[in-house]
């Protein structure tokens, strides 16, 4: 999936404001009054970066390890960000497998990236991002959710097109959310939009991976 997303780049914020009725941004806005101090966090799939100037602003001396496969989302998401913003963040334009690191963080971001991987992968990757957290540490995830007819055709015409577009993994919606607390992490809130299909939540880790 390498730069799989450069192709949506230039109009991915305007595409997911029409097809979603800005639900996407303010799923990833609102969740943020749920995030306590944190020091180090790592982000994946940041995609534009509609949340990173809210988030700076809430904790300006946060440390962040911003990760997305895509070179020209990461140069979008440095176009909202004053030089200031930008000094403790290290960009990382790799796949979340090529991602190498010894750092753990108390915070993780994952927002409209867990839904881009088939179930083997995903479980990969769920495993990985929990070793990279503390006990303690906060978990966020923005995602699709399966809950009705409506939102079961709505996501099988939008796998269809990030397929043939980007060449994402996926064909179907995993329950990632279901995944992440089987490892241990307890649900401490959780939003909706448009009737469930939109879910922004915030999970703890409550004991050692």
């Amino acid at each position: 999936m390498k730069n799989g997303f450069n192709t949506l780049a230039g109009i991915y914020d305007l595409l997911s404001r029409i097809a979603l009725l800005g639900r996407i941004q303010k799923s990833q806005l609102d969740v943020l009054a749920h995030i306590g101090p944190a020091n180090r966090a790592l982000i994946v799939g940041g995609g534009t970066g509609v949340f990173l100037p809210k988030l700076l602003e809430k904790l300006p001396e946060l440390k962040i390890d911003w990760i997305d496969s895509s070179d020209k989302m990461i140069a979008n998401t440095k176009r909202r960000l004053t030089e200031t913003q930008c000094k403790n963040i290290i960009f990382h334009s790799c796949d979340i497998a090529d991602f190498h690191t010894d750092e753990s963080y108390d915070l993780i971001i994952s927002n409209f990236f867990l839904d881009c991987f088939m179930h083997e992968k995903l479980a990969n990757i769920i495993k990985s991002l929990d070793d990279k957290l503390e006990v303690n540490g906060i978990w966020i995830v923005c995602d699709f959710k399966q809950c009705g007819l409506i939102s079961k055709l709505y996501i099988k015409m939008m796998y269809l097109f990030f397929r043939a577009i980007c060449g994402i993994q996926a064909t179907h919606i995993s329950d990632y959310f279901k995944s992440i607390e089987m490892l241990g992490y307890k649900e401490e809130e959780k939003l909706g939009y448009m009737n469930g299909f939109i879910q922004a939540e915030k999970f703890v880790k409550t004991e050692p991976g």
